[in-house]
């Protein structure tokens, strides 16, 4: 029967789908503190945005640009939360990582330490190239390398092939990235995938 309330077809005497949203917001605290880092966790408490914000990028890839300070890395975050809630409510998984790149290519590095015993660059490289849910944080803030630029290709031409949905944040529109990264790959592939969403200086829709 169809739900007068959220008019989805439900097959239960209660509505599952409302039963669902109900419990959203005990769900949320958990998936935030397991997903989010703390600094993101405090701002989300304070951010209050509209829901057409968040609700015209609720779908596929997502780059957002715009300067320090913009709101670039909580905006992501609440589109990110915000998929998370539809699949939680539809009974659906959502396997989904947050790293800010300069920390993921750190991790990668890391890897080559003596006597490391825990996963490979390979190891990385294909859990953040397959993870159904990926929020890749300050894009351009790494240092490039030839290496480092490999491994952040390898990551995001997989997700592009295999369609695999990417918010990305970064403070550079995509020409000033292949400047920063010497190198087109990376931007010509993001500019396939996302649509592109540019903060202007503080964002009130993002303010608490």
């Amino acid at each position: 029967m169809k739900c007068k309330i959220c008019g989805r077809v439900h097959t239960r005497r209660a509505c599952e789908f409302c039963e669902r949203e109900k419990k959203w917001d005990s769900v949320k605290i958990k998936w935030r503190k397991k997903i989010l880092p703390p600094r993101v966790l405090r701002d989300l408490e304070i951010c209050k945005p509209s829901k057409d914000l968040i609700q015209d990028h609720n779908k596929n890839s997502i780059c957002i640009q715009g300067p320090v300070g913009s709101g670039k890395t909580i905006f992501a975050a609440m589109i990110l939360e915000s998929r998370k809630k539809r699949a939680f409510v539809e009974n659906m998984p959502f396997p989904a990582y947050f790293i800010s790149v300069p920390f993921l290519l750190s991790t990668l590095r890391n890897t080559f330490s003596a006597g490391n015993q825990q996963d490979t660059e390979m190891d990385l490289i294909t859990l953040y190239g397959n993870v159904e849910h990926l929020l890749l944080d300050d894009l351009g803030a790494e240092k490039s390398t030839d290496w480092s630029l490999q491994s952040l290709y390898i990551i995001i031409n997989n997700r592009y092939e295999n369609l695999k949905p990417t918010i990305f944040t970064s403070n550079l529109d995509l020409d000033q990235l292949a400047e920063k990264l010497g190198d087109d790959r990376i931007p010509s592939r993001i500019h396939s995938m996302c649509y592109i969403h540019t903060l202007k200086g503080s964002d009130r829709r993002l303010e608490g």
